[in-house]
């Protein structure tokens, strides 16, 4: 049981709180006053504490005041329960908050949602409620991630086949182990294809120079076989 806060530094409103006489806390205990004098921050303290989250009280540091935030207050038997900034030292007591934060966590408002229902749920059945509760959250959260990662894989294969139609048909379909062969040639055709516009603009081949007409040969090539036969006859 807590039974005296000894001293709350940088947190909230509370920017130096170490008074003089010590403030015993009994079974019932009234704090009151007018908003924004600390009774939330106070609240604050406490959850930070009964769940050892120590983010709770990094939010709520004082702004535009040198120094880390400490809180120290002291528990029966003489223990102590210190908050140096970053963490608590000493073991908590069992503690329950019974704040508007509780109410937004576990209660149902005028919608009811998911989210109230599984608070409820762990106000009915308590500490096993929770633990099934926070499995079933990450479990959501799982689920969310894997949705997420599904929906970013298909706008990935929509972009490769171009017709969302058939992407059933393009994860259905088997692998071609000559995949790569085919790849490489298809490349090639489009290489030689891309390349042809500059193959046409480039300068086209000289033509090679004949020699000069051989003499006789126009009346040699309109001889015929016989008329070369007979006149090498008559040479013989």
């Amino acid at each position: 049981m807590i039974e005296q806060i000894v001293e709350i530094t940088n947190v909230g409103t509370f920017h130096g709180f170490r008074p003089e006489k010590p403030i015993e806390l009994r079974k019932l205990t009234l704090v009151y006053g007018p908003n924004g004098t600390g009774k939330t921050t106070l609240c604050a303290i406490l959850r930070s504490l009964a769940r050892n989250e120590p983010d709770i009280l990094k939010g709520r540091k004082t702004l535009n005041r040198d120094g880390e935030s400490r809180v120290e207050l002291e528990l029966s038997g003489g223990k102590r329960c210190v908050w140096d900034g970053t963490a608590w030292t000493g073991e908590a007591p069992e503690i329950e908050i019974y704040d508007e934060q509780f109410v937004r966590d576990n209660l149902f408002t005028d919608t009811v949602e998911l989210d109230h229902q599984h608070n409820l749920f762990q106000v009915i059945l308590g500490e096993q409620a929770v633990a099934i509760a926070q499995e079933i959250l990450n479990k959501t959260k799982q689920s969310e991630e894997i949705q997420r990662a599904i929906r970013e894989k298909e706008k990935e294969i929509d972009q490769i086949i171009g017709n969302p139609d058939r992407r059933e048909w393009f994860l259905a379909a088997s692998a071609d182990p000559d995949i790569d062969a085919e790849i490489e040639s298809q490349r090639k055709r489009v290489a030689a294809h891309e390349s042809a516009p500059k193959l046409r603009n480039e300068r086209g081949l000289d033509p090679l120079p004949l020699p000069a007409p051989l003499a006789g040969l126009e009346e040699l090539l309109g001889r015929s076989f016989e008329d070369l036969a007979e006149e090498a006859e008559q040479l013989v």
